[in-house]
């Protein structure tokens, strides 16, 4: 089980313009070189004990019945990093349904399991009580409006139905499961307006993610995921509970992907992670420097290396970082530009 984990958290960006010259190229030994005078330094750290809010809507209709028992098989894998961790996390589950046809979980309205609309850190047996909840059948409405059902479940069943999920403080990850394609009714927020919804509901980026589970057809759903930030996993694929670790991790705050300050020149980036001492093996902090990763890295080669995502003006870890990390750092020559 892992220690209790955290969330990153942007602090800082500051240009060493007071030091003179450059400093001789990094260590990576020890990786406290000051910058050059030219470079600027962006500095992760991690929030201790957050708030998280994990939105599970989930497709009912005819072809899903393998899914959501994909789901619920490998919903251990993804809770695992929530359990005794110190989070305060709210789990809730509803439906692409926005005619009604389901009895409970549709527009927008989370599914309730003894009257309690979502899991909490309280929940007797929460990998049981998800099940119940997530196995919602295939007999929902053929229309799956996935992202008209995100609309209302954070926005007006919050007066009600869904009162206590959403909560100011805490970061927000929404994970759809739909093997088709997202369909819009007149009236409904269009996908750019939708867009720009849901970012406004957490300024930060940090603090918002939208991943989806789908196949080609929910191309809608991978654009949304693009634009938000998140991750997109293939709806038949045999690994899910790779898939579902892979979504928990990121959810619980162990996050692998780093939004710049400035637009770096990317030749001049250098990727550090400081890790505090383990108590019986290490009690000094440990300094990490990341390596840019090939093009077509094999999986056993993707450890302790990173790639830059330009039209996010990122860095994106190809593995999770160790539990330890208290600081990730980000030094780099600017090209002058701000991120869009």
């Amino acid at each position: 089980m892992p220690s209790p984990l955290s969330m990153w958290l942007f602090i800082a960006c500051s240009s060493e313009t007071q030091l003179g010259q450059a400093s001789e190229a990094p260590r990576p030994s020890l990786g406290t070189e000051a910058p050059s005078p030219e470079t600027v330094e962006d500095r992760i750290i991690q929030m201790a004990t957050p708030e998280v809010d994990v939105l599970w809507v989930i497709d009912p209709s005819c072809s899903m019945g393998p899914y959501q028992e994909a789901l619920t098989t490998h919903f251990p894998s993804f809770i695992q990093y929530f359990l005794d961790s110190g989070l305060d996390w709210h789990v809730g589950v509803t439906s692409t349904d926005m005619d009604g046809v389901l009895s409970d979980g549709s527009e927008g309205r989370l599914r309730t399991l003894g009257g309690a609309p979502y899991l909490t850190p309280k929940t007797p047996d929460p990998e049981a009580r998800f099940t119940e909840i997530a196995s919602m059948g295939t007999q929902g409405s053929s229309s799956e409006r996935g992202t008209s059902a995100i609309h209302s479940a954070l926005t007006i069943r919050l007066l009600n139905d869904n009162r206590g999920f959403l909560r100011p403080g805490a970061a927000l990850h929404t994970i759809v499961i739909s093997d088709e394609s997202n369909q819009i009714a007149d009236g409904e927020l269009h996908f750019d307006g939708w867009i720009r919804w849901y970012q406004a509901l957490k300024s930060a980026v940090e603090m918002r993610t939208f991943s989806v589970i789908t196949s080609p057809l929910g191309i809608d759903y991978e654009r949304a995921s693009n634009r938000i930030g998140g991750t997109s996993w293939a709806i038949d694929t045999d690994a899910w509970d790779v898939v579902l670790e892979r979504l928990g991790l990121a959810a619980a705050g162990v996050h692998r992907e780093f939004f710049l300050s400035r637009v770096p020149v990317v030749e001049t980036l250098e990727v550090w992670l400081e890790l505090d001492g383990v108590p019986g093996q290490t009690e000094e902090r440990v300094v990490i420097l990341l390596t840019p990763a090939q093009e077509h890295a094999a999986p056993d080669e993707t450890d302790g290396h990173y790639r830059f995502d330009t039209r996010r003006n990122a860095i994106r870890l190809l593995e999770p970082p160790p539990e330890t990390t208290r600081l990730v750092r980000i030094r780099y020559v600017p090209t002058g530009g701000l991120p869009r």
